[in-house]
């Protein structure tokens, strides 16, 4: 049998196959099936190249044939008495190397070998590094699920696990070793970007006796209300209609300038406060705490307030402040009960609480019904 390959043109390969008792001829159009045609006329690397070829053409030509490969060798190396992985006997445990698993593997399955080290690494490694480690480890783990008796790495899992401290049961509460509940307060100092101005006028004037007119609109409100109204509007306009949007957008202010605007982007100034040893849901504990913050952070003249201090948390914190004050609404001086504070939830939390209503209401059918 002779076989001959020509190629009469750059898109066609004729292959030609002479036997005794006659000829057989094929016209070649794939390309894949060409590059191999091309690989036997030259005959340098024709294994690589036929390889390569059918990689790219066929992936799962090429998957199902390594599949059946690690079948073979799988079967070969799970054979009773033929791996390291079977023996489990004194010698093993306490003479076990790497390099010696390896070797072992390397003899009766390289080819899985190559694929977890393909898989883990692009280098192979050297042992005993950690990609080497996990190469021998999956290999362990794979081929015990074929073979139960392959369990010497689920040997030493075990050993080390029972002599290294960890029973298979949990661990008894006794009045030596129980549980800690540890309770902490954490605060921070935050600073006003804005300081505003006392006014004295409210504190003189006699508020029931003031003028009605007082709380009408004067001309002036009227025209920055007015003002204001008109920013809004426009904003509005230029946001949800796009012909309007695509001409004003990038020429329309995005804020009403205000003589605060340029404090609005400024990051937050915070102090820590530190961390105390106070458990929130103690009302006693909670008191402790406040008289302490209280001689250190409200101001004082004469043992009497200045003025109060904000004191902003979640809701459970703002209720536990108003709680304490309330246990202590009937000391003889506002220092006493606690009245340097102004308990208040945060925006943050409040937000939050905002939306986790909306989303109660108009989100979740079971409970759309209910009040928030």
């Amino acid at each position: 049998m002779s076989t001959s390959i020509k190629f009469p043109t750059s898109n066609l390969a004729n292959v030609s196959v002479y036997y005794a008792s006659g000829k057989k001829s094929v016209e070649i159009t794939n390309d894949a099936h060409k590059t191999i045609c091309k690989a036997f006329i030259r005959g340098k690397g024709v294994e690589k190249i036929i390889v390569d070829s059918i990689c790219k053409a066929n992936k799962s030509a090429v998957i199902h044939g390594a599949g059946q490969i690690l079948k073979e060798e799988s079967q070969r190396t799970c054979k009773r008495g033929n791996s390291l992985l079977q023996r489990k006997d004194y010698h093993n445990f306490f003479g076990f190397h790497w390099k010696d698993m390896y070797d072992d593997l390397s003899r009766t399955c390289p080819s899985l070998l190559e694929l977890l080290s393909s898989v883990v690494c692009d280098i192979p490694p050297a042992p005993p590094s950690k990609p080497f480690v996990h190469i021998m480890l999956a290999a362990a783990v794979a081929l015990h699920g074929r073979n139960q008796e392959m369990s010497l790495m689920h040997y030493f899992t075990g050993f080390i696990l029972t002599h290294g401290g960890c029973t298979q049961r949990d661990i008894e509460r006794t009045s030596d070793r129980k549980t800690l509940s540890l309770h902490l307060f954490n605060m921070y100092a935050i600073v006003d970007r804005v300081v505003p101005a006392s006014s004295t006028n409210s504190l003189t004037e006699n508020r029931p006796e003031l003028d009605n007119l007082k709380f009408i609109p004067s001309t002036q409100e009227q025209e920055l209300l007015l003002k204001e109204m008109t920013f809004l509007c426009a904003r509005s306009v230029i946001e949800n209609i796009p012909q309007i949007g695509n001409l004003f957008h990038k020429i329309y202010p995005d804020h009403l300038e205000h003589k605060y605007s340029r404090f609005a982007g400024l990051k937050t100034t915070q102090y820590p406060l530190g961390l105390y040893d106070c458990n929130e849901t103690k009302t006693a504990d909670v008191v402790q705490l406040l008289k302490k913050l209280t001689n250190m952070y409200v101001p004082m003249k004469d043992d009497e307030i200045v003025e109060p201090v904000f004191f902003g948390g979640d809701r459970l914190t703002d209720e536990r402040v108003q709680g304490a004050q309330q246990a202590m609404s009937n000391a003889g001086s506002a220092k006493e009960r606690l009245e340097g504070f102004i308990s208040k939830t945060e925006d943050f939390h409040r937000l939050m609480n905002f939306l986790e209503a909306i989303h109660k209401m108009t989100f979740i059918q079971e409970l759309s019904s209910m009040s928030c």
